[in-house]
């Protein structure tokens, strides 16, 4: 464990002390500076090559960090997005003791062939052709070790973060991070135990009874371990080889489309998400029907999500700008203290360029840009589930203008959205006749309610309750304030004590000591940050004002 620390010290501290001293003059005191975006473009590549040097832990939790537009800029996410999961296979050698531990059986007595050059080498697991029963298998191997060297990276960057956060205690990265590598903590391991991969396949086959056009590879119950996962071979070519599939006479806008109907459906009526989706885990036969590959990262989202995403979609089907943010702050992705206007003009941007017919890839890609800083620049903050349904639309988003420049997403969602969200009990109360119902119901209430507000105020019974957390809060504020002020008047006060020390004696020593002792303090007192409702500290709070004007 020692060694395996001090190797990842020696990868990051270099990086890390390069970054402090190119972000400021100085390191401790100093403005920041300002810096090109080519140098921030060569920061971000090279922070990829010390990750991907790290090892599996660090690959993996970066794929889910380069989800986060909500605390990375964009050119780091961009960066980061470009880590692949593939590392040097482990030799057969290696991997052999751990095949028939868990087989519980020599290899050459349960298969009939067993080709020992792997058809792939992921990070948690390592991936074998084979034949058993007479049919080609797929064989997947835990890694040897990996689950030991797992548990010594999760320590080391529990340590690293709990040890920034002492000096970043109520940064907002910080906590976004923390969020992050709490959830991380979880799905790994659930990734390293492949009974839970054949779980998640079995709740798949579900969806594809409903979705002919989708394949879920078939399991060996009898074979399978925590360490063994044996499936049915499927022959397919990658969804992005576009020629390929026009050369077996299939068209890629309408696998395209079957991809897109697929993750709605699962975001809007089952409630599990397939959360790895790279176009190496998605195959299509020679039939056209896309097959579904690596389970191992599945999440559920709760009903109510679910209900809530469903309103969001509907609002944005309608172009309901206000019931998008309404959502939104139910969600969680949005602090509702987070400017109004400012989501307006995002959402009203984004929905002029959506409704343009004829607009460059370029365009968009800049529209899009132009989004993700003020994700990074604003605290807006997504729930770690719904990162996975937004990797997915970034997924679909990639694929669709791989094949078209000009493609738009959002169009071809529209039908398929209206289509499922009639079958959800939310669509189903939006029936004509259930809205006037719901209608009926409301002005009753409204009725009942605006008799009781007269009839409290006429007894002068009226009330206003304020939130405690929202007097917690401005009580805070006004605490820090007032030791601000008590510590400026302190230093203030030594000043003056100081010149009138040097009047009496004539001592400069004094007089620079004391001075500069109440210097200290009001530097102290006005600088330190103090959180704001929007989560930044005030000095930050003005320089960032200060830079947009």
């Amino acid at each position: 464990m020692i060694k395996r620390n001090l190797y990842i010290l020696f990868k990051a501290i270099p990086f890390i002390i390069f970054i402090l001293f190119t972000q400021k003059r100085f390191v401790i005191l100093g403005k920041r500076r300002s810096l090109s975006e080519k140098y921030h473009l060569n920061s971000a590549r090279r922070l990829t090559k010390i990750i991907a040097s790290l090892g599996p832990t660090f690959i993996k939790l970066a794929q889910i960090i380069s989800t986060r537009a909500d605390f990375i800029p964009a050119t780091y996410l961009e960066a980061l997005s470009t880590l692949q999961d593939k590392v040097p296979p482990v030799s057969f050698s290696k991997v052999k003791p751990v095949m028939e531990k868990g087989l519980g059986s020599k290899i050459s007595e349960i298969f009939e062939e067993f080709c020992e050059e792997p058809l792939a080498a992921a990070s948690v697991a390592q991936v074998y052709k084979a034949v058993y029963n007479g049919k080609d298998v797929i064989v997947k191997v835990i890694r040897p070790d990996i689950e030991k060297n797992v548990r010594i990276d999760m320590v080391t960057l529990r340590s690293v973060l709990n040890l920034l956060r002492i000096f970043f205690p109520q940064n907002k990265s910080m906590q976004s991070i923390s969020v992050v590598l709490r959830e991380f903590s979880v799905t790994i391991y659930e990734e390293m135990d492949l009974m839970h991969e054949t779980k998640n396949m079995k709740e798949f086959r579900k969806i594809a009874k409903r979705l002919n056009f989708i394949i879920i590879p078939k399991t060996y119950p009898e074979l399978n371990s925590k360490n063994i996962l044996v499936m049915d071979f499927h022959n397919g070519v990658k969804i992005t080889s576009f020629e390929k599939l026009r050369k077996n006479g299939l068209d890629p806008k309408k696998i395209i489309d079957r991809l897109v109907e697929f993750y709605l459906y699962q975001s809007l009526v089952s409630g599990i998400i397939h959360a790895d989706p790279h176009p190496g885990n998605i195959l299509v036969n020679e039939e056209g029907k896309i097959v579904m590959l690596d389970f191992g990262l599945v999440v559920h989202i709760s009903e109510d999500t679910k209900q809530n995403l469903i309103k969001a979609v509907l609002a944005g089907i309608n172009k309901d700008i206000s019931g998008i943010i309404d959502a939104y702050y139910v969600l969680g992705i949005i602090n509702k203290e987070v400017s109004h206007q400012l989501l307006e003009k995002m959402a009203r941007k984004l929905y002029s360029v959506l409704d343009q017919k004829d607009i460059s890839n370029k365009k968009i890609q800049d529209i899009m840009t132009e989004i993700m800083r003020s994700f990074y620049a604003f605290p807006f903050e997504l729930p770690q589930n719904l990162v996975y349904i937004f990797k997915t639309v970034t997924l679909l988003e990639g694929i669709g203008t791989a094949y078209d420049p000009s493609y738009n997403l959002v169009k071809d969602m529209v039908p398929v959205a209206k289509k499922y969200i009639k079958e959800t009990p939310l669509g189903e109360s939006m029936s004509p006749v259930n809205i006037i119902k719901n209608a009926f119901n409301q002005v009753k209430e409204l009725v009942s309610d605006t008799g009781r507000l007269i009839r409290a105020a006429y007894a002068e019974e009226f009330k206003v309750k304020i939130h405690p957390t929202n007097v917690s809060n401005l009580e805070n504020f006004l605490i820090h304030i007032m030791k601000r002020l008590i510590a400026s008047i302190v230093g203030c006060f030594i000043g003056a004590i100081s010149a009138l020390v040097f009047i009496e004696n004539k001592n400069v020593y004094l007089l620079i000591a004391g001075l500069s002792v109440a210097a200290l303090i009001i530097f102290i007192s006005l600088s330190l940050p103090i959180k704001t409702t929007y989560g930044y500290s005030t000095i930050l709070d003005i320089f960032r004002h200060k830079n947009d004007d």
